[in-house]
């Protein structure tokens, strides 16, 4: 019986010393887990992170889960020796367990503090440091060179958005808009070549031209304002060659049978050919300086006089009176222009086929004639004053070109003007 007590109460002396002892164990594993804790926290607060809050609770469930499973199994043992192994081998895999993975969140958040996410419901987390290293490089490549994309376009677009508000057209531009305005120069008299949609020197000088006879800044670009004018001047051309047709037609069928003059007489039932004379060797001589004429233009009916008063390429004519200067005018719609029209120019009875194109230039009427000027019309600038005929209401001169003749500015025939001259010839024939 002593015997027995004695083994019952070393049993007992080893339990309280085992519940001691477990008990120390425990402890140091739950404060190794805070310890690590702590240092993720003060990890993550660096990096601007928010992670301290899901390693608090990963930290606390840890340790609960410890020490529950710590007391159940020192219980246990107290009752039945068999269980001591068991307790201990429970206890020492609970506490690596948790120390690793504290060691391990540790590890993650110093690595990159933010990548850490705790998936409570199955006790994993996701590491974004975990993916292979060389891919993660390429990413951070690719998202480098998406971001110099986006600081290219940015400056592109701040490029882009330097063009003023006002400019509708300038030149280096090419698209549908540039061809409207190329013919539209073209109906104006302003370009004489054939439009092909980019905004070049021949359209920013016809536009300079353009903007140089209507009073507005010279800079060879198309504002707001430029384009009102242009579409203005197109619409008021259109409705007076409607206007000056219909005028010719009216006029045509009301006007009484002419008896044709003596000097008309000898040109009826000729051909086309025979109203085109040469300008060289031609009309260069028969037209000489000095000389009147009459001017017929063939789309409006409408007629005036002219005096040829200075050219070698080409005749460069001036009106004789206000009122020949008017008549021109109201043929090009009101406004001075450069398109070709087909006229007869009737010099000393004989019918010639011309070309006319209606803007005056190079000159000043209130100014001497072949004085120094400062200033010339057409925006021809300073230089002698090309303008004989005074008072007629007309700054300088215009154009008239007949067959084969050629510009005095590049010493070329002009395809515009010939085509003029012929279609005046073909009228001639059918009409005289």
């Amino acid at each position: 019986m002593q015997y027995r007590r004695y083994v019952f109460g070393s049993v007992l002396a080893a339990a309280i010393t085992s519940v001691f002892y477990f008990a120390s164990l425990t402890t140091s594993p739950v404060d190794n887990i805070t310890e690590s804790n702590k240092a993720v926290e003060s990890s993550a607060a660096d990096a601007g992170t928010e992670t301290g809050q899901p390693l608090q609770l990963f930290s606390a469930d840890a340790g609960d889960s410890a020490a529950n499973s710590i007391t159940g199994d020192t219980a246990n043992s107290a009752a039945d020796d068999t269980t001591k192994s068991t307790a201990d081998s429970i206890t020492n895999n609970t506490a690596e367990s948790a120390t690793k993975r504290a060691s391990d969140i540790i590890t993650d958040s110093t690595e990159g503090a933010g990548s850490v996410s705790i998936m409570e419901e199955n006790g994993t987390r996701s590491d974004a440091h975990s993916q292979n290293p060389k891919k993660a490089e390429d990413q951070a490549g690719s998202a480098s060179k998406s971001m110099k994309q986006a600081n290219s376009n940015s400056s592109t677009v701040s490029r882009g958005t330097a063009r003023a508000s006002d400019v509708y057209l300038m030149k280096g531009d090419e698209n549908s808009k540039v061809i409207k305005l190329q013919k539209d120069l073209k109906t104006l008299g302003y370009f004489t070549v054939t439009p092909t949609g980019y905004y070049g020197d021949i359209t920013y000088e016809a536009v300079k031209k353009l903007q140089a006879a209507h009073n507005l800044k010279q800079d060879g670009i198309v504002h707001t304002s430029t384009l009102k004018l242009i579409e203005k001047l197109v619409k008021e051309k259109e409705e007076a060659d409607k206007a000056a047709a219909k005028q010719a037609q009216s006029d045509k069928a009301s006007k009484p049978a002419e008896v044709a003059k003596p000097s008309e007489t000898a040109n009826s039932g000729k051909k086309a050919e025979d109203y085109m004379m040469p300008w060289f060797g031609g009309v260069e001589s028969f037209f000489a300086r000095g000389e009147t004429a009459t001017v017929y233009d063939i789309k409006s009916g409408k007629s005036f006089k002219i005096k040829r008063t200075y050219g070698t390429n080409h005749a460069d004519c001036e009106t004789l009176t206000a009122e020949d200067t008017k008549i021109m005018k109201q043929i090009y719609g009101g406004q001075w222009s450069w398109e070709r029209r087909p006229v007869i120019v009737t010099v000393n009875g004989k019918k010639i086929a011309a070309s006319m194109a209606g803007m005056p230039h190079a000159g000043v009427d209130s100014e001497p004639a072949n004085a120094y000027v400062s200033k010339r019309s057409g925006d021809y600038g300073a230089g002698t004053n090309l303008d004989t005929v005074k008072g007629n209401g007309m700054d300088g001169h215009f154009d008239i070109h007949f067959l084969n003749s050629k510009t005095h500015g590049t010493g070329k025939v002009n395809a515009d003007h010939q085509n003029a001259v012929k279609e005046a010839a073909k009228w001639a024939a059918s009409n005289y």
